[in-house]
């Protein structure tokens, strides 16, 4: 049961047992609470877009660009790129499958450290992005 339910149904009976003026305050009261809540959710969800723009690395003016929901991980030679629907290059991921003094030298993962890193942020798109 929604909590519109849950106040719809409040009113009925208040107005089944005559109190009309009563079942309007309650159900005003829960149209502010649901609307206080609804605001809420709002506010969070603008939070995550902004949040969104930072781990995309978009400055002010960048965070105009929209970003195309799902992202996807594309496989090139020692890289990984998360691209959003439209084909847009969100972020590389970078490693090297070489020797571990090579790969030190460069300062690159392994290709399934990667693979891990590029999937989370993919994860972060699915779970937090605007869309």
């Amino acid at each position: 049961m929604t909590p519109f339910e849950r106040a719809l149904g409040i009113v009925t009976e208040y107005e089944t047992a005559g109190e009309t003026s009563a079942a309007r305050m309650l159900l005003f009261t829960r149209i502010e609470d649901l609307c206080e809540v609804a605001e809420a959710g709002r506010r969070l969800v603008d939070r995550l877009a902004a949040a969104w723009d930072i781990l995309a690395g978009n400055s002010a003016e960048a965070a105009m660009t929209k970003i195309f929901l799902p992202l996807r991980v594309i496989e090139h030679t020692e890289s990984f790129a998360i691209e959003d629907a439209a084909g847009t290059s969100i972020a590389y991921v970078y490693y090297d499958d070489g020797d571990a003094v090579r790969r030190a030298v460069r300062k690159r993962l392994t290709k399934e450290q990667a693979r891990q890193v590029a999937e989370r942020i993919r994860a972060l798109g699915d779970k937090n992005g605007p869309a």
